[in-house]
């Protein structure tokens, strides 16, 4: 029957239709798949030099920007139990989430686990990044198994997966971003639309599809997994969603067999149902204040800035080690005039390794190349898998591709199409993985031979690893230090001239979440007050298009801002001197020194606060 070839057991191990296993395999695959886990980690420590790092201080604290804003998210997970509402920003009526929900659920559970045990938010904000890379590497190991592919090829290829630029440029200040672990799952779940067995139907007596069943490991397995990418965010549901569509459209292409369909639509639904339940907040909470359409604002053009580009995928990393590699990025950008900081296309770099796999993946899925012998007929249907998935993935994701017309008809806000080169780069790899197996059944036969496999792959790990990663990646740890013990020190003298609880206006006013700001002023840079006090309410953090909004910017745009302050009951006045207004206004820095007395001054002199 049609697809038949596709099921895809593991090499001497647990096998891959849900039977049971000898428990010797479990435990074996369990200590490979932890192996695998600290072999990231402890690459992770290296190319991060954590040795020199404070985790006290959030890793690249001086960058600002986004960084700010997750820390401040993390702060009110710690502190308040729960990220949604925070009575210490926004005020005075606090700050509501709801209307521009973080739907990573299942991150911010992980982390509020963490707490438990570290009651630090810098702390907690730095373990579940770094979590990501052991993580990552387990994940893209584990997924790797269950599709075929050895032990060796796997833990090189999950390595590859795990120091992708994405991940570490990403960092912390795109949180579930860059720690992209549930990515291979997904994946593996579209996979399995392509096997003999697939989730919620059981095995027919001639290969096809049976009855629907609830009873099988894999459609548990399947729950377990859609669940898992539903609550991760909003763009993992989204990307997930539409891997499925293009596997069930693959599949019964093929097979003529509708119930993969039937199948890919039921996972579907899961995922659906994840990323409802994450969302029953912010759906109660707009049923009882009604919608905001300011607080996130889209527009279908902005999925042609952020759009995939695929030449950006292919060439060499950002700052590569090697001069001419480096120059060539360089030259591109320079020359198209792409600004790579405004539509994040330097993270979507694959790497070498992953480009040649992206290759033998095109060659496969668009010309019909047959890259493996022809009696391994489970490579042969893994590559081709593997290959309409991409092919069809870059076709949505790229810039002026079928995302920009889902932007214009139904979704806007996905507009960060440059993301799915994670996914591309999985598949990549898993290609590689697949090559690699191949040519080894082929041609190492003796010991020796699978001694230089071996030897082989580790120096792949090696280079592949250089060449994704640029020699100077850590944060400036110092650097970061410095800025946090500047501005903690500075919170600390506010903290000690005004009493508990007091209230403090923040000026001048910049908008919340989304924001337009003096040139000289970073984004949320406003943040740094409630980063670093324990009992001060403070003005920014008030969503925007919300009564609370109004009125902190009617205050901040008032004929006498300090006036207005001190009647709304505000005990001070943070000023960002970068962001300072002109002069003739109420509020130049010498009319309020007139009018106040003299301020405390942080360190840097950024800022400056004038009790009321």
């Amino acid at each position: 029957m049609p697809g038949e070839e596709t099921e895809i057991p593991i090499r001497g191990g647990t096998g891959d239709s849900g039977s049971s296993a000898r428990p010797w395999a479990i435990v074996a695959e369990s200590v490979f798949l932890l192996a695998v886990g600290l072999a990231g980690a402890a690459v992770a420590v290296v190319i991060l030099r954590l040795w020199e790092t404070d985790l006290r201080v959030p890793f690249n604290y001086q960058a600002g920007g986004d960084l700010f804003f997750f820390s401040a998210l993390v702060k009110g997970l710690v502190s308040n139990g729960w990220y949604m509402d925070n009575p210490f920003m926004g005020a005075p009526g606090g700050m509501h989430f709801q209307d521009f929900p973080q739907l990573e659920f299942v991150m911010f559970a992980i982390m509020r686990a963490i707490s438990v045990f570290v009651h630090d938010p810098a702390r907690v904000h730095n373990l579940y990044y770094l979590l990501g890379y052991p993580l990552a590497a387990m994940t893209s190991a584990f997924t790797m198994r269950r599709l075929g592919v050895s032990r060796s090829s796997a833990a090189v290829a999950g390595l590859l997966f795990t120091f992708l630029p994405f991940h570490y440029m990403r960092a912390n200040a795109h949180l579930a971003l860059g720690a992209y672990w549930p990515i291979p799952l997904t994946l593996l779940s579209a996979f399995w639309i392509y096997a003999e067995q697939i989730p919620f139907f059981s095995a027919g007596d001639d290969g096809s599809p049976g009855r629907f069943t609830l009873r099988s490991a894999r459609t548990w397995g399947a729950i377990a997994i859609g669940l898992l990418v539903g609550m991760y965010g909003v763009y993992y549901a989204y990307f997930a969603c539409a891997l499925l569509v293009i596997a069930a459209l693959g599949a019964v292409t093929k097979s003529g067999q509708w119930k993969r369909a039937l199948a890919a639509a039921a996972m579907i639904a899961v995922i659906v149902s994840g990323a409802v339940i994450v969302a029953i907040p912010t759906l109660q909470y707009r049923s009882q204040n009604g919608a905001n359409a300011s607080a996130v604002p889209r527009q279908p053009i902005e999925s042609e800035i952020y759009g995939l580009r695929v030449v950006q995928m292919v060439l060499p990393v950002d700052g590569h080690r090697i001069p001419a590699l480096a120059n060539l990025r360089y030259r591109y950008l320079e020359q198209t005039k792409i600004n790579q900081s405004l539509n994040e296309s330097n993270t979507a770099t694959l790497g070498a390794v992953a480009t040649l796999g992206l290759l033998a993946l095109l060659l496969t899925a668009v010309f019909g190349v047959r890259l493996v012998p022809r009696d391994d007929e489970r490579s042969a249907a893994l590559l081709g898998q593997a290959g309409q998935l991409a092919t069809a993935g870059i076709l949505l994701a790229t810039v002026g591709g079928l995302g920009s017309l889902v932007a214009i008809l139904a979704l806007p806000e996905i507009r960060g199409y440059n993301r799915f080169s994670v996914y591309i780069a999985f598949l990549s790899l898993a290609a590689m993985a697949v090559l690699a197996d191949s040519m080894r059944e082929r041609f190492a036969r003796g010991a020796a031979a699978r001694i230089g496999v071996l030897a082989l792959l580790c120096l792949v790990v090696v280079i592949g690893v250089l060449d994704q990663v640029p020699a100077h990646i850590a944060p400036d740890y110092a650097a970061d230090r410095a800025q946090w013990v500047t501005d903690k020190a500075f919170v600390k003298e506010i903290e000690r001239a005004l009493p508990t609880n007091a209230m403090v206006m923040q000026l001048p006013f910049v908008s919340f979440p989304e924001y337009a700001v003096d040139p000289g002023m970073v984004g949320f840079n406003h943040l740094r007050g409630y980063l670093h006090s324990k009992d001060l309410r403070w003005s920014y953090g008030t969503v925007i298009g919300r009564p609370g909004d109004a009125a902190y910017r009617a205050i901040a745009e008032s004929a006498d801002p300090v006036a207005a302050a001190r009647q709304a009951g505000y005990a001070g006045l943070w000023i960002d001197r970068q962001g300072l207004v002109t002069e003739g206004s109420a509020l130049t820095e010498a009319k309020l020194v007139e009018r106040l007395g003299m301020p405390i001054m942080s360190g840097d002199e950024r800022f400056a606060f004038f009790k009321l």
